[in-house]
């Protein structure tokens, strides 16, 4: 089976008359922050980030997982399970229920917890989720290195000038 590339610019919705799971829905069932679902499947690739609406930025399907039949981007004034609020209306991306045991094992998020249980040192832990899991929100980070948010911020900070000084040189 072909799977393009992801596309950056859309001509074309993404969207199929079947219905799917939210991301909201996703993480509750799996019992993660909805912020912490969002980056493993943005970095996963099941999500992409894009500009929508001018300043905006949207987490929708991409094209790949669209025509590999995972999902699809529910679109105002189609099909069912469209918000719509007085002015305004929100596209928002699904997945498909067959499939989510198969997205879940991808994102791995067992294993990340897995490994972290397995480091001793809290300022170990950290160093492991920013430099392997660097995606992963601030307050998924702290949750699970033992860190408070603000700490996961100044070590975050702290590594990107470690990294330009290094870039530098």
């Amino acid at each position: 089976m072909h799977i393009p590339k992801i596309s950056t610019l859309r001509r074309e919705p993404l969207w199929r008359d079947k219905q799917g799971v939210t991301v909201a829905a996703m993480a509750e069932r799996w019992g993660i922050a909805d912020s912490t679902l969002r980056a493993l499947l943005d970095h996963h690739g099941f999500l992409e980030t894009v500009p929508y609406g001018g300043q905006q930025r949207r987490a929708l399907v991409p094209d790949n997982v669209f025509h590999a039949e995972y999902g699809h981007n529910v679109i105002p004034g189609k099909g069912s399970g469209v918000f719509q609020g007085d002015k305004s209306t929100i596209i928002f991306p699904v997945l498909y229920e067959e499939v989510l045991d198969n997205i879940w094992w991808c994102l791995d998020y067992a294993g990340i917890t897995e490994a972290i249980s397995n480091i001793d040192n809290k300022k170990w832990r950290l160093n492991y989720l920013l430099s392997d899991h660097g995606y992963l929100p601030n307050t998924e980070v702290a949750l699970l290195s033992g860190y408070t948010v603000n700490g996961v911020s100044v070590a975050r900070l702290r590594r990107q000038r470690e990294q330009r000084g290094m870039l530098a040189a």
